[in-house]
């Protein structure tokens, strides 16, 4: 069973009509169900190199049935607490923040037997 976090925004979500203006729906809670790997790979695309805000906010957007406007706009303690809520999935693998900036980029060295890990017929 995936997990779904129960988020209460601070500052409801509210909808009106296009017509009168009137409100016609608030949104005072969020059911933020855990990611799959396709929402995890969408929101790493639109987060781009460094971009974990954006990630964040695309994450959310396809993980809580909001639009991406609706997120946008959401109030930044509401975006702090989604924050949490999201990279709490993503410590499951990607990492972020500090432990982030320790990774290199460069390969990992060798295998204990002296290879680079490649089978030895690979190319031949």
């Amino acid at each position: 069973m995936r997990a779904t976090i129960k988020i209460t925004l601070k500052e409801p979500i509210v909808l009106r009509s296009a017509q009168t203006g009137e409100e016609v729906h608030r949104i005072s809670e969020i059911d933020f169900r855990e990611p799959r790997a396709g929402d995890m790979a969408a929101a790493m695309d639109a987060g781009g190199a460094g971009g974990t805000g954006s990630m964040i906010l695309a994450l959310t957007a396809s993980c809580s049935g909001l639009t991406r406007a609706q997120v946008d706009n959401l109030s930044i303690d509401d975006f702090f607490a989604i924050s949490e809520v999201a990279t709490s999935f993503l410590q499951r693998g990607q990492e972020t923040g500090q432990n982030a900036a320790k990774l290199s980029g460069a390969p990992s060295g060798s295998l204990p037997d002296g290879s680079a890990g490649v089978p030895p017929s690979f190319g031949s």
